[in-house]
């Protein structure tokens, strides 16, 4: 009897040992693959703007950092793209001459189809199609309301401009400061 008793216990220390083993096996959740996912999305970093314009024509708005300029780079949403497209003019139209600062904004092929047609202008380039982890970068940026700017620093600066309240006037002196 003691014998049963004690090759049922180490049978089920076995099984239960097994089966510990198959269960951490098993592939990880689908939540913790987003979680991981979403984790190392939000350590990309965005390195410069360049990809293709709507026109199919190549940009690319190098920027040295020391050089006294600022390159801000923002993205437009197809539900709120005119809305941005009038936030990001009035920007332009603040911004001194002296701050020697060129916009790019990033935006979706049915946006631009949209808004832009053969031959307009709107005093800025506008990239459709760009690098993977650049475009990410700042969509990252945007769902936080930010948009990037890139001047004396190492380092893209978020600084907000989807927030209540927030002026283009204030995006300048942000830029500026």
């Amino acid at each position: 009897m003691k014998r049963l008793l004690f090759a049922e216990v180490v049978l089920i220390g076995l099984l239960g040992n097994l089966g510990w083993s198959l269960f951490a096996r098993l592939p990880p959740s689908l939540e913790r693959v987003e979680r991981e996912h979403r984790r190392a999305n939000q350590r990309l970093r965005y390195r410069g703007a360049r990809g293709i314009g709507a026109s199919g024509d190549l940009i690319e708005a190098t920027h040295a950092p020391g050089g006294g300029q600022h390159t801000l780079v923002f993205y437009l949403r197809a539900r709120t793209a005119s809305d941005d497209l009038a936030f990001w003019r009035e920007v332009k139209a603040l911004m001194p001459a002296s701050a020697d600062a060129r916009l790019v904004a990033y935006c979706d092929p049915t946006v631009s189809a949209t808004l832009f047609t053969a031959g307009t202008s709107i005093g800025f380039p506008v990239i459709e199609y760009a690098e993977v982890a650049d475009f990410q970068a700042l969509l990252n940026a945007d769902s936080d309301g930010d948009f990037l700017t890139l001047d004396e620093s190492p380092e893209p600066r978020r600084i907000p401009w989807r927030i209540a309240g927030q002026t283009p006037a204030e995006v300048v002196r942000r830029v500026l400061r």
